[in-house]
């Protein structure tokens, strides 16, 4: 390509307003900021009311206060989006009915879904950590301490969230139930001053801390559970008989709403998060430009965490929206009308989205706004139809040649 090519511009009106999704910890205090940077802000939460799990830790949030000139839409769901950076258009299913919500950029903050758990809850005496403290009241009267374990990471590794809650519920146990504790991890995630504190306490509570590798197991023995594994300090397998488990739920295979993720176009990556682990993408940013992810829905449950990354997000979609315009080149991918066979293998291969149907001409086409000049249709397009202008196969073939 000559350094003195040219191509035409397309300029894209960007508008002013976005769309929330999800009524968490990160969908509120993303509405938050960007109603503060002054955009016209939706957030449309599928629940009854706001603040999904962080409900557990502030009940008399108010958030009609913290969420103040932000429309807020309860009991709602998105049910179809279309467009493209700057201009998308949402329809969203409320108790009302139907309403379309014009906008520049979404942010997706929807949390993780509920898949029942681990078939280990079948047995009364392992359960979700959540519910650890209820279904070990009937043994708080025992003269004797009983042995409680806690397990993280029993299928993937977790984040600083799994060690936080653990933590805390195991010095809870033995101040409040008359517990021994023994926590089961692979690697504890205290990367911060408070965690470091907290573990530090734990330990001098005499919290029993086993970092164990390879398969961990449960195993019924009269009244007990059974946990065994090997201990990677000692390097020797250990068991314990427990009266109860208690699984963090961070260590299952937890993922994004795939529903959701799919209606919008977003990738999901191996774990089922909402972000692809692209080392070309940063924090917040997904697949499909204008659409953006925070908090636990891309796999972040740690909650100073989550509010930064919300806060972070929030402040790239400004960084977008308060262009107002953009300035496209019209350098995207081309398709060469007459070899088009409309087989579909660019629209499905394009992972950005920027291949879509010329409805008119029954061809493929590229929005020149979405499309990120990868090439990645030009080498799979079967036909050889599809070209991009700064790169045509005769620039590449001289380069190499």
């Amino acid at each position: 390509m000559s350094a003195k090519t040219k191509f035409d511009k397309k300029k894209v009106t960007l508008q002013q307003s976005v769309l929330v999704i999800g009524g968490g910890m990160a969908g509120i205090h993303a509405a938050q900021e960007l109603k503060g940077y002054g955009y016209e802000t939706t957030l449309v939460e599928r629940a009854d009311i706001l603040g999904g799990k962080g409900n557990y830790i502030n009940q008399r949030a108010d958030y009609k206060k913290i969420l103040s000139g932000v429309t807020v839409l309860t009991r709602s769901t998105l049910t179809d989006l279309s467009g493209h950076v700057g201009n998308f258009s949402a329809t969203i299913t409320t108790p009302k009915g139907d309403k379309t919500v014009s906008c520049g950029a979404v942010v997706l903050a929807s949390g993780i879904e509920n898949k029942g758990g681990s078939v280990l809850f079948d047995n009364e005496n392992i359960v979700p950590i959540a519910e650890l403290k209820n279904s070990i009241t009937e043994l708080t009267e025992a003269e004797t301490p009983v042995s409680v374990g806690l397990i993280l990471d029993l299928n993937i590794e977790e984040t600083k969230a799994g060690a936080e809650m653990v933590l805390n519920m195991a010095m809870d146990l033995q101040r409040n139930h008359n517990a021994e504790v023994y926590v089961f991890c692979r690697e504890i995630r205290v990367a911060s001053l408070e965690l470091e504190t907290l573990y530090d306490t734990a330990r001098d509570a005499s919290v029993n801390i086993i970092k164990y590798e390879g398969t961990i197991t449960f195993n019924t023995t009269g009244n007990f559970i059974t946990v065994a594994a090997r201990d990677v300090i000692l390097n020797d397998s250990i068991a314990v008989d427990c009266a109860k488990v208690g699984i963090s739920p961070y260590g299952l295979n937890v993922s994004a709403d795939s529903g959701l993720a799919e209606m919008v176009g977003v990738n999901l990556d191996a774990l089922g998060q909402m972000q692809d682990n692209n080392v070309h993408f940063f924090p917040g940013q997904t697949n499909r430009p204008g659409i953006f992810a925070a908090g636990s829905c891309r796999g972040q449950y740690y909650a100073p965490q989550i509010i930064t990354e919300a806060k972070s997000t929030a402040l790239s979609v400004h960084s977008l929206l308060a262009q107002k315009s953009l300035v496209v080149e019209l350098s995207h991918a081309v398709v060469d009308e007459e070899k088009c066979a409309l087989c579909l293998t660019c629209i499905r291969s394009c992972p950005h989205k920027a291949m879509v149907i010329d409805q008119n001409k029954k061809v493929a086409m590229s929005i020149p706004e979405v499309c990120r000049k990868c090439g990645i249709c030009v080498g799979e397009c079967p036909a050889k139809a599809i070209e991009l202008p700064a790169y045509t196969d005769d620039i590449v073939l001289g380069q190499v040649g």
